[in-house]
């Protein structure tokens, strides 16, 4: 793996090739399920199954949480990380409290297009 480093390697679009992976399990493991649907447009079922695997495997790297995805949702996850804006990287840098009121807006302006 490369020398990555989150301060440096993960808050600036385009996220360099050799830390791909790093970056994306680095964020795949803070971001909350809503936050992967409402922020990253996963699908439900994919920010589901991210969840269940850092909740019930242990996975350290990208190439573990594959180990408990299907096909079908590594191609999302990644497809949708190589399209990732400087926008949704700046939501990730905000603290606790500002995103869960990004969240809040997101629901009460009825842009939650998936419901829950």
């Amino acid at each position: 793996m490369a020398d990555c480093v989150p301060s440096r390697d993960c808050i600036k679009d385009p996220i360099r090739k050799e830390c791909r992976e790093f970056c994306l399990e680095l964020l795949l493991r803070t971001a909350t399920p809503e936050e992967k649907r409402l922020i990253l447009a996963y699908n439900p079922s994919t920010a589901s199954a991210i969840f269940y695997a850092y909740n019930n495997f242990d996975i350290n790297s990208f190439a573990d949480l594959r180990q408990h995805l299907t096909q079908e949702q590594i191609n999302e996850i990644l497809a949708k990380f190589d399209r990732i804006t400087q926008f949704q990287l700046d939501y990730f840098q905000l603290n606790r409290n500002a995103r869960d009121a990004v969240i809040r807006a997101i629901k009460n302006l009825g842009l939650d297009m998936n419901g829950s």
